[in-house]
Parts: C-alpha cells; structure tokens; sequence
C-alpha cells in the first residue's frame, strides 16, 4: 500500500466505526504494509536506488502515516532510521522534519454545551456525593466513570469520557 492508500485505509476504517485511530483497532494490513514500505526504504537507502531527497520525503510521508495509524513506537523508529541516514545532509534531515505539534485530545463536545453548563453543578454535586472529593493518580476514570453513569441514569446523556474519545492516551 503506498502513502494515499494508507490514508485512504485509516480514513474508512474510522468513518465506518472501526477504529478511533489506535494501533489496536486498525486493520492489520495497514500496519503491515507501513512496515513494508520501511523495509523497502531502508533497502533504497542502502542501495542508493533513489535520488536523496526523494528518499528523504518518502521517509518524511511514512512516519507521518505511522502517526496517522496510531502507532508511534514504529514512526519513531523510522524518525531514528532516517534521521541517522540523513545526519550528513542538513537539506535531507529538514525534508524528514515532521510537524512537532502534539496531537490534539478529541473533545466531547456536549462539555462545552449550554446544556452541560445548565447541569454541571447538579452533576457535579451528585458525582462527589456518590465517590467523594479524594484525588490522586486513577482519580479521572473513576470519576468519569461516576459521571458516565450519573448523566446516563439522572438526565438520559450518553457521554463519553476523554479516555473513551483518545483511547491512544494514557491518562492518570
């Protein structure tokens, strides 16, 4: 699979429901056709089979769909891969350069909702009556887990906590 099937790939797989963009929920032929094309770049690289810079953009697009599937231990791999290929040409190592802004947590959107606002002292109330106002590491999926239920149960709202909505982030 080249670079716009791939995306193709990922982009179906979430609009049908099947994934959130986790490693875990994408079809596994994506992932083995980004490992792939690594292993053939690599066999470029040591061939000299393509013009550098071309490499180099070709590097440069498949860590970017390797972030784009979910999986950053096998883009950074290929981030070290290129960028120690590339250590001895400045040009080349700025091709590879991917944009360096952190991933954007998906929101829900009924939190910024006039609804939500009507509700959040109520629901907030009802939510550290029922679990207390203690803190520490754990805290948020109880807490959201609570919220989840009291929202469902009290005012019919399926909600989805931050967890269910970024299931790539650890949260603590």
């Amino acid at each position: 699979m080249n670079h716009e099937e791939i995306r193709a790939k990922i982009a179906e797989a979430i609009a049908e429901g099947e994934a959130t963009a986790t490693a875990q929920q994408l079809p596994s032929e994506v992932f083995a056709a980004l490992r792939e094309r690594g292993l053939a770049l690599d066999a470029a690289a040591q061939g000299n089979a393509l013009p550098v810079m071309d490499l180099a953009v070709a590097y440069r697009d498949l860590i970017n769909d390797c972030y784009a599937a979910g999986n950053c231990f096998l883009a950074a791999g290929f981030e070290r891969r290129a960028k120690e290929l590339f250590a001895e040409n400045p040009e080349a190592l700025e091709a590879v350069e991917i944009d360096r802004q952190p991933p954007r947590l998906r929101q829900n959107p009924f939190d910024s909702s006039p609804e939500w606002e009507a509700i959040l002292p109520e629901v907030e109330d009802k939510i550290f009556l029922k679990i207390g106002r203690r803190q520490g590491m754990g805290f948020c999926h109880l807490y959201w887990h609570t919220k989840r239920e009291i929202l469902l149960a009290d005012y019919g709202i399926e909600w989805l906590s931050p967890k269910d909505l970024n299931p790539h982030v650890m949260f603590d």
